[in-house]
């Protein structure tokens, strides 16, 4: 929002580094969005040019631009979204398969949440060396946090789940609906 940027510019600086992987920002999305914030006026093309460089068009974000941005800001820091876990869907279909599949299944769900505390273990250590700035320390940082979180879950998953016994796993697993006053306070929460 400072200077003039390419579409171009813009996709390299987002996805540049592990934020724009945490964010999950393509550089398809940038250019189509900067095509929709311009065309609803949030957003004023122009063009320049560096020397014997091609002509490039650039962006500036127009007042409304900068309106509706805080707009956006303001909403997001209200409205918290139901998130889901695409590996939800595995745990919700784990009375299916026979014990020793769950047990090897869960197994190599606790090997994928390893794997991603190492990898945002070391950007969050490359990213403290390279100084990145507070709103991409604080992204890592709750990813970290989040993986920590996710591995002692699927720890006790594990543990309580090598307990069941078969009747009783296919009983307590089985069970998909929520009901009763705990499944409608969720309901009116994602409302």
């Amino acid at each position: 929002m400072d200077h003039p940027m390419s579409a171009y510019d813009i996709a390299r600086l987002v996805g540049s580094d592990v934020i724009g992987i945490l964010l999950k920002v393509s550089a398809p999305a940038v250019y189509k969005n900067v095509k929709d914030l311009q065309a609803a006026g949030y957003l004023e093309m122009g063009r320049s040019r560096t020397g014997e460089m091609p002509e490039k068009k650039v962006y500036t974000v127009t007042d409304n631009g900068k309106a509706y941005f805080l707009t956006l800001m303001d909403w997001f820091s209200r409205n918290l979204p139901l998130f889901y876990f695409e590996f939800d869907t595995f745990l919700a279909n784990i009375d299916k398969v026979d014990k020793d599949a769950g047990i090897r299944m869960l197994g190599n769900l606790k090997d994928r949440f390893y794997e991603m505390k190492t990898w945002i273990v070391d950007h969050e250590q490359e990213a403290r060396a390279r100084k990145v700035p507070f709103a991409g320390r604080v992204i890592i940082k709750q990813y970290r946090m989040i993986v920590y979180t996710l591995i002692a879950w699927i720890e006790e998953v594990i543990e309580e789940y090598r307990g069941l016994d078969d009747i009783e796993r296919h009983y307590t697993m089985g069970q998909h609906h929520a009901t009763g006053p705990r499944s409608q306070e969720i309901t009116s929460w994602t409302k």
